[in-house]
């Protein structure tokens, strides 16, 4: 049985680790060290900024099924906005939002999506290329 809780205890112990690190300090400055370096990493390595155009080069594979509605505007070369970037420990997701966003009624007719009815997506920043 104690061999379940294995990875939990494991956390823990680096939880505890950390705690004890934090200790022999100011914890507001280790705080502000771990922000400061992100503040950095994203100011001077993300490879977009919130507002910047840009075009998709890479669909994702597989095409998430939640996402087949939307086939139709998601595609390589289509033109979006980034809305938002963060990071982790693979690297940038960058959420876009297309600019020609819209949807096909029973007809076959593409709609285009009102701006403030828009949706973003998430992609990894490999994605993406700058829109020249």
């Amino acid at each position: 049985m104690t061999e379940v809780y294995a990875p939990f205890i494991a956390a823990m112990k680096k939880f505890a680790e950390a705690q004890e690190l934090m200790s022999r300090g100011p914890g507001d400055f280790y705080v502000k060290q771990m922000v400061g370096a992100y503040i950095y990493l994203m100011e001077n390595f993300a490879p977009f900024k919130a507002g910047d155009k840009v075009v998709l080069v890479k669909l994702l594979s597989p095409f998430p099924s939640g996402w087949a509605h939307c086939k139709h505007f998601i595609k390589i070369g289509a033109k979006c906005e980034v809305r938002h970037i963060i990071c982790d420990e693979n690297g940038f997701i960058v959420e876009v939002m297309f600019d020609d966003e819209s949807w096909v009624d029973s007809a076959g007719g593409i709609n285009p999506v009102e701006e403030f009815n828009k949706h973003t997506f998430t992609f990894r920043s490999d994605s993406f290329c700058e829109d020249f």
